[in-house]
């Protein structure tokens, strides 16, 4: 809501300006109205306003001096002059206060709304650009405008929330990503997080803690499906500027509690007792090395199938999963030596299987292929271009499904890091790039043959059901949203 100041030194004038903002201006609030330019000015001196709106001919000082000295103030404020002056020495002058619309009186309803409605529209746009520069400023703990958020937000407390769809990946540090992601029919605000399955969600506080948490769990299982979620909700409500405290401690918490494979629903407590010492024994890796040397590749899977066992019965955090794998893999690599080439490859592979894997067994039985079968493709009687062909052409098929990189290894019978492995070696690409540039593919496809069909139904047919999601990633794949690609795309109309 844009917070309007109207100046005029005639009673009825005042008025009538009055009703037209109230009953027929959109997105705009009458803030306060004055009679003099004085009054004005103190209005200014006291209140944030975005639209001035004053006449010209009042006693003492007039509509443009007010304008001049309204800007002087407020270099951001927008400024429309309402007169019955046609005089061009007042039009120059009102060019000199860089007003915004200088419009002659007497002013008609269709007139003054479509002015108001224009200047909106500008002032959106403003917004927008601005918006990002102000939460940035936020969450570096930097002066940030205030009074911008607060137009945008709201005033007073809110409710916020961590989400991460999936496990933790190799984002670290502070949030980057400051622009608001557009939400459909959701009563609360999204920023993207250390990454794009991480987000930072928060809602005004004139919604009670429980409706807050009943719609953020609602949109978390209809926009997008994934083994492992992480919830952190805040206990109480507190203001904007606390936000980039919270995502701090919220952050570094959901660390101690993302579990692979799991949901988790949890409050921001106030202290972290977190267990950094978890690591398997030298006991347990003593038994291992002689499993190794030995070649007991029995033992060894047993001894991974436990692990996994062990880790889902306990809910075991993936930081501490995450510590043992890699004990497990310096342990195999001391064992039996590999060529840094191939040893930069396994740690790779070992990275990716940690951000994907959907439970421990799936992680454990893709860590000891990618350790000790080297992606069991000696079973394999295929060729890995064969196997490589036929993913690719499971993919194109069925792009338009809900489908993962689980799907596509049970389909042609391999494991995760292997599809990876093929994927760079044959595409020079990865599975996530390959599937979204197949459906960016189809979409384009689908709006140039069909320019009737609603956007919303396009992202549908690709695979998206979120169309804000979509429409992100089809914005990182062309450098334009889905409409603008639409409207370059759709036949010009030939001149008569």
């Amino acid at each position: 809501m844009y917070k309007v100041l109207i100046v005029d030194d005639e009673m009825p004038a005042l008025r009538y300006m009055q009703a037209i903002v109230e009953k027929y201006a959109t997105g705009y609030g009458i803030i306060d109205s004055c009679t003099s330019g004085e009054a004005a000015l103190a209005v200014l001196q006291r209140e944030h306003v975005d639209l001035l709106l004053t006449d010209i001919s009042m006693p003492s000082m007039d509509g443009i001096t007010l304008a001049l000295k309204a800007r002087e103030m407020k270099p951001d404020i927008h400024i429309m002059i309402v007169t019955g002056y046609a005089d061009f020495e007042y039009a120059k002058r009102a060019i000199q206060a860089s007003v915004d619309d200088y419009i002659l009186k007497p002013v008609s309803v269709t007139q003054m709304k479509s002015s108001l409605d224009k200047l909106r529209l500008r002032m959106d746009e403003e917004h927008a650009t601005r918006l990002p520069l102000a939460l940035g400023a936020l969450f570096s703990r930097k002066a940030y405008d205030e009074a911008l958020l607060t137009r945008h937000f709201g005033a007073g407390r809110f409710h916020f929330a961590l989400l991460r769809w999936g496990n933790l990946g190799a984002a670290r540090g502070k949030l980057k990503a400051t622009s608001l992601i557009p939400l459909e029919n959701a009563p609360f605000h999204a920023l993207y997080g250390r990454d794009e399955d991480e987000q930072v969600l928060f809602a005004p506080a004139s919604m009670s803690s429980q409706e807050f948490q009943a719609h953020v769990q609602q949109y978390v299982r209809q926009h997008r499906s994934a083994a492992t979620t992480t919830l952190l909700f805040t206990r109480n409500a507190a203001a904007i500027s606390a936000l980039p405290d919270f995502f701090d401690r919220a952050a570094e918490i959901m660390e101690h509690t993302t579990v692979i494979g799991h949901h988790q629903v949890s409050y921001l407590t106030g202290n972290n007792n977190a267990d950094l010492t978890r690591h398997l024994s030298n006991a347990t890796l003593k038994r291992l090395e002689h499993f190794i040397l030995d070649c007991n590749t029995r033992m060894i899977k047993d001894a991974f199938v436990t692990f996994a066992i062990e880790w889902d019965r306990e809910r075991l955090p993936q930081m501490y999963a995450t510590t043992m794998v890699q004990q497990l893999v310096h342990l195999v690599l001391s064992a039996r030596p590999v060529p840094g080439q191939q040893q930069d490859a396994i740690m790779r592979d070992v990275r990716d299987l940690l951000r994907n894997a959907n439970t421990y067994g799936d992680l454990m039985s893709s860590l000891y292929a990618v350790l000790f079968d080297m992606g069991a493709i000696k079973d394999k009687k295929l060729s890995t271009e064969d196997l490589y062909r036929y993913a690719v052409e499971y993919i194109q098929e069925n792009y338009a499904k809900s489908i993962s990189i689980q799907n596509v290894c049970s389909e042609v019978g391999i494991s995760q890091t292997y599809l990876s492995r093929l994927f760079r070696k044959h595409g020079n690409t990865s599975f996530n790039t390959f599937l979204t540039q197949c459906r960016m593919n189809a979409a384009m496809a689908l709006i140039r043959q069909h320019p009737e069909m609603a956007l919303r139904n396009v992202a549908s047919c690709v695979g998206y059901e979120d169309y804000a999601y979509f429409s992100k990633v089809f914005h990182q794949s062309t450098g334009c949203t889905p409409s603008q690609w639409a409207a370059a795309e759709a036949p010009q109309e030939e001149p008569q």
